[in-house]
């Protein structure tokens, strides 16, 4: 599901550009405070990332919902038009046919617009979300002097470094989403 792409693409495009600032940090060891973070587990635990999921959801299910409408409908003149074949004069079979092209055009039409509307919606979704995660890191690492934070997921191996994914989701949410964004 789109959803789920959306949750699983967001820790590698906060990789990509979150990677550049710890290589390009100059520090020494001695003077390198370093910690790491957890994206999957900020995006489960931020409140914010819930609701934007959420609102994706229920434009997914709307789209459904309508769709399924039409799709009844399409259903039922495809039945009608074999039922009545042999009663349905040609005037009366090519409108029942008429109708049922237009129908699944406005299927088609359906389909299409929710793809992109949901589509934008999710990467409107992602680069808020990823850029609110920058900002909050760096004001972490701005307050608690970190030189280098890490993303746990591409760490093999730390002993005692600090865990801050609790303090990056809770400033995530504590940022204000652009308006709009939870609006269909």
């Amino acid at each position: 599901m789109r959803i789920t792409r959306l949750v699983a693409t967001v820790p590698a495009i906060a990789i990509g550009l979150l990677l550049p600032l710890f290589l390009c940090t100059p520090c020494s060891a001695a003077e390198s405070k370093l910690a790491q973070v957890s994206l999957p587990k900020v995006y489960n635990q931020s409140v914010k990332v819930k609701a934007v999921v959420e609102e994706i959801k229920k434009m997914q299910q709307d789209a459904m919902a309508k769709m399924n409408v039409l799709s009844e409908e399409i259903s039922k003149t495809e039945q009608q038009i074999k039922e009545g074949q042999e009663k349905l004069g040609k005037e009366a079979r090519e409108k029942a046919e008429a109708d049922l092209k237009k129908k699944n055009e406005d299927l088609r039409s359906e389909q299409e617009t929710a793809k992109v509307k949901i589509g934008f919606k999710q990467k409107s979704a992602q680069n808020v979300i990823t850029g609110q995660i920058q900002e909050a890191l760096e004001k972490i690492s701005k307050n608690e002097g970190y030189t280098v934070i890490f993303t746990s997921e591409a760490i093999a191996y730390a002993r005692d470094l600090p865990d801050i994914t609790d303090k990056v989701a809770r400033g995530l949410d504590a940022l204000p989403l652009p308006e709009g964004l939870l609006k269909p």
